[in-house]
């Protein structure tokens, strides 16, 4: 009996949700040498005590956020005999499997990255980035404003903030209930079910924002992480596009075809203090 290839009823594969872009983080393409971004910093000033004495000195400290290319790749091999059977153009669907590939290992790697074995280093271990502690699955309205208020303690608050978890913290947060004690009328808030007027979730789910913030959930995150921060203030360099090579003669002796993906890229962020991050939402 011949097997019927429905080719419109194709399956894509379940990937995970890319997240990055929609929050707003900065990508610069197209770069060619190593990168070296100007930081400068503030200019400390005095008063000047009429004619005793002059004002306060001040230089601003300027630093770099410096980058260099790492390279991302990963491949696949095609079977001579997938090729012929197939009514998939098998190539052009690898390929673009491929690039998706690359997309989400970067994405990962801004996250995460350790900086070691040709990873760049990834948001959670750049310097300046704040880390207060929340109670690991159950984070107080205290310790959760705790993130937000680093950041504007250290003027690094910008438009456009907004937190990033993993599906685990999202499920936690949206159950989390939010009780907050006595009111100025003197009412006593008890155990509350949600929603009331005297207790929400720390999540809302229906306004997809938390604690007045947008959230975006996906499980490029660290494992049990929580980030919150100005994603603008972290910069994804693009030395390349993708390049895809075919190589019909590594599998010669089998007819199989091997398509690799080589995209190269860095991982920089112009300022740590603008993000929190909690490696222990969730146990």
């Amino acid at each position: 009996v011949s097997t019927d290839l429905l080719v419109g009823q194709f399956i894509d594969a379940l990937r995970s949700k890319m997240v990055l872009a929609t929050a707003g983080v900065t990508t610069l393409s197209g770069l060619q040498g190593d990168v070296a971004i100007p930081k400068g910093g503030t200019i400390t000033g005095g008063w000047i005590d009429g004619e005793n004495g002059a004002g306060t000195e001040g230089k601003p400290t300027v630093t770099q956020v410096t980058g260099t290319p790492k390279t991302a790749s990963g491949w696949c091999d095609i079977s001579r005999r997938l090729m012929i059977q197939s009514g998939v153009d098998v190539e052009m669907f690898v390929q673009n499997e491929l690039l998706n590939t690359l997309a989400r290992l970067i994405e990962v790697a801004a996250l995460a990255g350790t900086n070691a074995n040709g990873q760049p280093k990834g948001l959670a271990s750049q310097t300046g980035v704040n880390t207060p502690a929340l109670t690991v699955n159950a984070p107080t309205r205290a310790e959760l404003l705790t993130m937000v208020e680093y950041i504007m303690s250290d003027n690094a608050d910008f438009e456009g903030m907004s937190w990033l978890m993993r599906p685990t913290g999202w499920a936690l947060l949206a159950n989390l209930v939010d009780v907050r004690g006595v009111d100025n009328a003197g009412l006593t808030t008890g155990t509350i079910v949600g929603g009331g007027p005297m207790g929400n979730y720390m999540l809302d789910a229906e306004r997809k924002a938390m604690l007045g913030f947008p959230y975006h959930v996906s499980m490029n995150v660290p494992n049990h992480a929580l980030f919150f921060g100005a994603w603008s203030q972290l910069v994804i360099g693009l030395w390349s596009g993708v390049d895809l090579l075919v190589d019909p003669y590594s599998n010669s002796t089998t007819g199989a075809t091997r398509i690799v993906a080589l995209q190269d890229c860095d991982v920089m962020c112009r300022n740590g203090q603008s993000f929190s991050y909690e490696d222990a939402l969730t146990s």
